[in-house]
């Protein structure tokens, strides 16, 4: 009966409206009590796991601003588990977590909210894993749906379903080339419920990582289209990390410039040259050469300073268009990279001017500045540099005052705000390119570099030390 109900399951995807009839004609408010004073309205949560293993889980609900309190999924319907809650006073929201035992797990790791009416009994349906829910049981879709497919070394592929496999449905689980569509990789084994783990009985070559898909027979598991398979934990492998003395980003000289990025899926990666820079089109486009463990490399001859960068690069049957992640400049709104020769953009003192030292750790005393925030007000500060880096410069006297040994900069890698928008910069977008909004002239892409080399130079020479914070997991 329940391999009948899954292979029903696979091939009615939408619920019927009376597959999950609601509750609400059956409850009445009036009949829950809260702290022993009546229910004014009451929330029906539904619940459903694909592998109905409901043991410890429970569900954490509060009124939006209030305290939370537990209830029990103490119900059983065709959907899952159901849990009530009762509110003495109807509140504009509900927040609720479905979670197992006190907080040992979470099924999805974000707050969610449900709008309540007065006299009201609302329902909603969620589903173990998915971050949306609905209030119309008729949209509710149970059938088998592939999450993602990931190649996590040579031989593993994790693949994440919807709900566990049947055995039998197992066996309609094939591995293949997207290039060769008649060939097939033979799986030595296939464990796990959700999360499948797939075991390829031959390491995959290193050129065929972002090559594999699986598929599904429609027989066993439903029309299923197939799902590439994204190179993931294997790329962290000795066969893909670049070698510690790489140096990737766009290196530039009079003479020439070397580009070199590092994409181990693509098939194929262009560089887009756009001169002028701010060309609507690109003027050149160079096919860049495959190296080794990923990385890709081409050498233009000429002078490029100034001149505007993205790479186009190939990858699982797409095309898609970025910046360069490794460059030293930018435009102020990120979308291209410029090529920067940096011996042109070094202040003087920069290379003469010591970084000052302490004797022993615990001298240090440091202070935390928000670039914008140390000079917007200082009326001493030039108008044309308050908020920038170089108004980071103009008030040594009271760090000196403070006995501040070192400044600790927030974030000043390029964050893609908008012109003069506050931003405390964790959501950086190009690593080695400085904010462009702190820039004494935002529109010049190598104003930034200039005037941060520049401040922080001054700051060494008035015998301060500089340190960034920088967070590469944000």
């Amino acid at each position: 009966a329940l391999a009948l109900a899954l292979v029903i399951c696979l091939a009615t995807p939408a619920a019927r409206a009376d597959d999950f009839p609601r509750l609400a004609a059956t409850l009445a408010p009036r009949d829950f009590t809260v702290g022993g004073a009546p229910a004014e309205s009451l929330l029906v949560v539904h619940y459903h796991r694909a592998a109905r293993d409901y043991g410890g889980w429970n569900l954490w609900c509060w009124p939006e601003a209030g305290e939370g309190a537990q209830f029990a999924f103490d119900r059983e319907d065709a959907f899952g588990r159901t849990a009530v809650v009762p509110f003495a006073r109807t509140p504009g929201r509900a927040g609720f977590i479905v979670r197992r035992g006190n907080w040992e797990e979470k099924d999805f790791d974000q707050d969610r909210f449900v709008p309540l009416a007065p006299g009201a009994v609302t329902e909603i349906w969620v589903t173990s894993g998915e971050a949306a829910f609905t209030d119309d049981p008729s949209r509710i879709d149970l059938s088998l749906k592939v999450e993602g497919a990931f190649l996590d070394d040579a031989r593993t592929i994790t693949l994440a379903l919807s709900r566990p496999l049947e055995p039998k449905e197992q066996k309609g689980v094939g591995v293949f080339d997207r290039r060769k569509p008649s060939r097939e990789l033979r799986i030595a084994s296939m464990a796990g419920d959700r999360l499948v783990r797939i075991t390829l009985a031959k390491e995959v070559d290193a050129a065929d990582v972002a090559q594999l898909e699986v598929r599904f027979q429609p027989k066993l598991l439903g029309e299923l289209p197939p799902a590439t398979v994204y190179a993931r934990g294997v790329l962290e492998s000795d066969a893909f990390v670049p070698a510690a003395d790489a140096r990737f980003g766009a290196r530039c000289t009079p003479e020439s410039t070397t580009f070199a990025t590092w994409s181990p899926v693509s098939d194929a990666v262009d560089l887009l040259l756009y001169e002028p820079r701010d060309a609507p089109a690109p003027t050149r486009t160079i096919a860049l050469a495959r190296g080794a463990k990923g990385s890709w490399s081409a050498t233009v001859a000429g002078d490029l300073h100034g001149a505007g960068y993205r790479y186009r690069f190939t990858a699982y049957g797409e095309t898609r268009e970025a910046p360069d992640m490794w460059a030293f400049a930018a435009t102020a709104d990120s979308a291209r990279t410029v090529v920067a020769d940096l011996a042109r953009l070094e202040p003087a003192g920069f290379r003469t001017t010591p970084a000052p030292t302490v004797a022993r750790q615990t001298d240090e005393i440091l202070y935390e500045i928000h670039v914008r925030d140390f000079s917007r007000r200082h009326e001493p500060t030039p108008a044309a540099e308050r908020g920038t880096y170089l108004g980071l410069t103009r008030n040594t006297a009271h760090l000196h005052e403070l006995g501040v040994t070192a400044v600790h900069l927030l974030p000043v890698h390029d964050f893609t705000a908008k012109a003069d928008e506050y931003n405390w910069g964790y959501w950086t977008t190009l690593f080695n390119v400085p904010e462009s909004n702190y820039a004494t002239d935002p529109r010049d892409p190598f104003s930034a570099v200039r005037d941060l080399r520049a401040a922080v130079t001054a700051l060494h020479a008035a015998g301060v030390r500089v340190m960034l914070d920088v967070v590469y997991n944000h």
